[in-house]
């Protein structure tokens, strides 16, 4: 299977400006023959509560919310561009109103344009304020991408290895990550990145977010990690899109040679 990550800056509440460098990003991956495109964490406005003077500025991520339901124009082009292009596009992450308050959620489309999986944040990062803006989801699990199996969680929840874990017990092959992490903790992006694919002996990509927004900084990274701890393909810290071919037979040769998944002691583990 070959993966793009859409490696892009984002201005902070243009979703229509954003929306179309991110189409672009999944068109070009489309001719480069990738099968699954990964877009960053909230792409379509960034953290848009943290511009303005002093760094509060005056919108909310509720005024770029989206109905996962109903008629939301960049949902309806995510999902035409995986139909058109019969692919899978991971859309990184949104906020996605609900009469409970507004996630930070993962859409998944299959190559036929369905939303198949939707993963909400977990972990709500303070240093953001991310906890005042939106509320935490409460579960992580794989899904199925064909004859695959893959996971996702989005950024700060790379910190929290029970995800991945969970994932792992899963069946998980592949998780997906997409982030806007900040430049200042740059190395911990990459050794997390691929902490997590070695302890889950599966493949693990990252896709992050360049440039500005507000206080924060954006160096990109974004990483394709497999499940030896091998890194396939590293961005630097420019827009662009990064491509990389996933041999799943390495996930199954890795749990082979070191099946850690069986040899796990859950009884003598502490929770």
């Amino acid at each position: 299977m070959k993966i793009a990550l859409v490696q892009m800056d984002v201005v902070s509440g243009d979703p229509e400006a954003n929306l179309e460098v991110a189409l672009a990003g999944i068109d070009e991956a489309a001719r480069g023959g990738a099968e699954l495109v990964v877009l960053p964490e909230l792409w379509s406005a960034g953290y848009v509560w943290r511009e303005g003077e002093g760094y509060r500025g005056s919108r909310r991520a509720g005024d770029f919310a989206l109905d996962f339901r109903g008629d939301s124009a960049i949902l309806a082009d995510l999902a035409g561009r995986a139909r058109d292009h019969r692919m899978w596009v991971v859309g990184g992450s949104l906020p996605e109103g609900t009469n409970r308050g507004i996630f930070n959620c993962t859409p998944v489309f299959d190559p036929g344009g369905a939303l198949v999986h939707r993963y909400r944040k977990v972990h709500l990062i303070g240093l953001m304020e991310e906890d005042v803006h939106m509320i935490p989801g409460d579960e992580c699990r794989a899904f199925s991408m064909g004859d695959r199996v893959a996971g996702a969680f989005i950024c700060y929840d790379l910190r929290f290895p029970e995800l991945g874990r969970n994932l792992f017990i899963d069946g998980a092959q592949l998780i997906l990550v997409p982030a806007q992490w900040p430049a200042a903790r740059a190395k911990h992006w990459r050794s997390l990145l691929v902490a997590r694919a070695i302890e889950n002996q599966c493949f693990v990509a990252g896709c992050n977010r360049v440039g500005r927004g507000g206080p924060d900084t954006f160096a990109g990274g974004s990483l394709v990690v497999d499940p030896g701890g091998d890194i396939l393909v590293e961005g630097d810290d420019e827009p662009g899109v990064l491509m990389a071919e996933l041999d799943f037979a390495r996930v199954e040769g890795m749990r082979d040679v070191l099946p850690c998944l069986r040899d796990r002691r859950p009884d003598a583990y502490r929770r």
